[in-house]
């Protein structure tokens, strides 16, 4: 567990409550459908990620979609209405202080490493908040599991 400052960022996501026996359908939907928006663009996100607003529980508050240079977001802006879905939207995201795990596993057991990395970060002092995010470093293959670096803004107990 390292920590880390995430800079200020805009991701162009699509944003939706969703249960959790949904959310690879919403994965599986979205982020083709976004990175075939970017491609058709001539823009090349920075990186795959998604934002989990609320605690897992009988649904997740998620934005899930892809981290866009600021020089490209003008040409970006104007053509989203183009997609046609209103779930899509540019996301701003501030300086985030945050503590990063590595995890190399299968999408399906990313819950118990939230879980262990959650618990390492409330023992070294730090309340999880609402925010947690994923970035999708590979995607992996028959061969290899995917690489996903989980992120944890830090937050003093008050």
């Amino acid at each position: 567990m390292n920590q880390i400052t995430l800079p200020a960022h805009t991701a162009l996501v699509a944003h939706d409550t969703v249960g959790p026996d949904a959310l690879r359908e919403f994965f599986d939907h979205y982020y083709p459908l976004l990175h075939e928006f970017t491609e058709s663009v001539g823009v090349l996100p920075q990186a795959a990620r998604a934002y989990y607003f609320s605690p897992p529980g009988e649904a997740f508050d998620i934005a899930a979609g892809f981290v866009i240079a600021d020089e490209d977001l003008d040409l970006i802006a104007p053509l989203i209405d183009d997609i046609g879905d209103g779930h899509v939207s540019l996301k701003r995201f501030e300086e985030i202080e945050a503590v990063v795990k590595r995890v190399t596993c299968a999408y399906s057991d990313l819950g118990a490493q939230w879980d262990e990395f959650a618990a390492a970060t409330e023992a070294d002092g730090h309340a999880v908040d609402r925010l947690l995010i994923e970035e999708y470093v590979t995607m992996g293959d028959d061969q290899d599991a995917p690489v996903t670096d989980l992120f944890i803004p830090l937050a003093r107990p008050q």
